[in-house]
């Protein structure tokens, strides 16, 4: 299995302040896992990579996919515009979005319910939101996001991309079911 990451710039087209556009792309020799093209984005201040899935191109193993592929990542690269003014807009309302501290930890523990992280990581991920303040001063959910990854990413990028991704992945579904539910 193999996972890389790359970054994606376009003149003009930034995901706010300290916050570049990031891809990986991810498969296996072994055809366990299809050839995707996931969309994300990568915190300059401390490196955080976070997936979300929503810019994805995929296409299963089969004596074809190197026809197929490269059509998907075309269709994929023409949304590149939308799906960045949608990720623009998650992560201002993530940094804007004050959560107090009993809801963070609440939200630590649905994560771990949910596989997202480890049930020994929520006492680190508490201590990183409770003390790091390199996103921000207030408890937001951009901290709690960026908390969760600080811990998840030296523990599974380079070991794990593909279990990295689809956590990270699964991370933002559930920070944006927070904003459903508000």
């Amino acid at each position: 299995r193999y996972f890389g990451t790359f970054d994606l710039t376009k003149k003009g087209k930034n995901l706010g302040r300290g916050v570049e556009m990031a891809a990986g792309i991810l498969s296996s020799y072994d055809r366990r896992v299809s050839n995707m093209l996931l969309g994300g984005w990568k915190v300059s201040i401390c490196s955080n990579l976070q997936y979300t899935g929503d810019l994805l191109a995929m296409g299963r193993h089969t004596r074809h996919v190197m026809d197929r592929l490269p059509g998907k990542i075309l269709n994929a690269a023409q949304s590149f515009d939308d799906y960045v003014d949608r990720q623009r807009t998650h992560i201002e309302w993530m940094r804007d979005t004050t959560i107090s501290v009993p809801e963070a930890y609440h939200h630590m523990v649905l994560l771990a319910r949910q596989g997202v992280m480890c049930w020994s990581d929520v006492g680190r991920v508490s201590h990183i939101f409770d003390t790091d303040d390199r996103w921000g001063a207030k408890p937001t959910l951009w901290r709690l996001a960026n908390s969760v990854t600080a811990i998840l990413q030296p523990k599974l990028l380079e070991k794990n991309g593909a279990s990295y991704s689809e956590k990270t992945c699964r991370l933002n579904d559930h920070i944006l079911s927070i904003a459903k539910a508000a």
